[in-house]
């Protein structure tokens, strides 16, 4: 995942909720293990 993408997000998921700034360590880890370590870097899987 690329590191703009995802600090986007999470400045985005912060401003819109209860999280604060303090929580931006803990989010980022959080939405890296839904999407798994190799995220948006991943190459795309053909559907059979």
């Amino acid at each position: 995942m690329t590191e703009q993408v995802l600090d986007a997000f999470v400045t985005a998921v912060i401003a819109a909720s209860d999280y604060e700034e303090m929580d931006r360590i803990y989010l980022k880890n959080r939405v890296m293990s839904r999407v798994g370590e190799e995220g948006l870097d991943a190459p795309a899987k053909k559907k059979t």
